[in-house]
């Protein structure tokens, strides 16, 4: 609008100008000039104008933001509380953990009412041939109880060889001492209730089966070693405890006649008895 209002001056200082005579061409150069510094003025000052408005809208809605910003120190920090589940509600003692009401002594540490000797160290029975009914075994042969007996009913025999473990046995000699020994300087000898052991040949308590069948044979020595025990050829040794005596093995299908042999291997005492099993 400023801007046709100038013109419109301008216009009509011209329309003066050629009334009065006519302009000439500096007045009209002048003219112009002073109109184009009008319009750049007008110009400017609309800029200046605007630009001032500009200026106090922004700075009114600054004003307006910053008044409505919250003050940081103003809205309490949020701090949730814990939910009803993070924290345990149950607090009772687990039923595990009662202790025992139970304090009996348990049955198994109770004093053992069996207080009989060991089998391994038995009081050995008098020397007769009676059925062993716990076992189902009928004695039929006591060393100690069948020494020497008579020849014609001898059931034990005392042999000898000359070198060790070459099983040439041969017949002792009888002595006036009611003993068995090598007839040379070998000191092999069998009594009653001991064996003496000479480190250059062997001596031996042989019995034979008069009967086949199931026999156990039970003896005690000075120790499992002391007395070896032998089935023919064959070493058995011990299997355990008999019914009476430390050392025991059981023979099944023993054949008439069949040789058995204990052997020392030291100086020892001995017993020996034979059970036959019965139907």
């Amino acid at each position: 609008m400023q801007n046709k209002l100038i013109f419109l001056v301008i216009l009509s200082t011209l329309a003066v100008l050629t009334a009065c005579g006519g302009p000439s061409p500096q007045d009209i150069q002048a003219t112009i000039e002073a109109g184009m510094a009008a319009t750049k003025a007008a110009e400017a000052a609309k800029a200046t104008e605007f630009a001032r408005q500009i200026f106090a809208t922004q700075t009114s809605e600054a004003a307006t933001v910053i008044a409505q910003a919250p003050t940081p120190t103003s809205t309490p920090t949020h701090t949730p509380t814990p939910k009803a589940t993070d924290t345990p509600t149950s607090t009772a003692t687990p039923a595990n953990t009662a202790t025992p009401t139970d304090t009996s002594t348990p049955e198994a540490t109770a004093t053992p009412k069996n207080t009989a000797t060991p089998a391994n160290t038995p009081t050995p029975l008098p020397p007769t041939a009676t059925p062993t009914s716990a076992y189902n075994w009928v004695q039929v042969a006591d060393s100690s109880a069948d020494f020497p007996g008579p020849i014609q009913d001898r059931k034990w025999w005392y042999l000898w060889s000359e070198g060790r473990r070459n099983f040439f046995w041969q017949d002792m000699q009888e002595m006036p001492n009611s003993c068995y020994k090598s007839p040379n300087e070998m000191k092999i000898e069998i009594c009653r209730d001991t064996m003496t052991f000479d480190p250059h040949g062997d001596g031996t308590l042989q019995w034979k089966a008069q009967e086949g069948g199931t026999y156990l044979f039970e003896w005690q020595a000075e120790d499992e070693q002391a007395l070896q025990f032998w089935q023919h050829l064959d070493y058995k040794g011990s299997s355990g405890p008999g019914p009476e005596l430390p050392y025991s093995f059981i023979a099944e299908n023993v054949t008439q006649w069949e040789l058995f042999f204990w052997v020392p291997t030291q100086n020892t005492t001995y017993r020996v008895k034979v059970h036959k099993k019965v139907q």
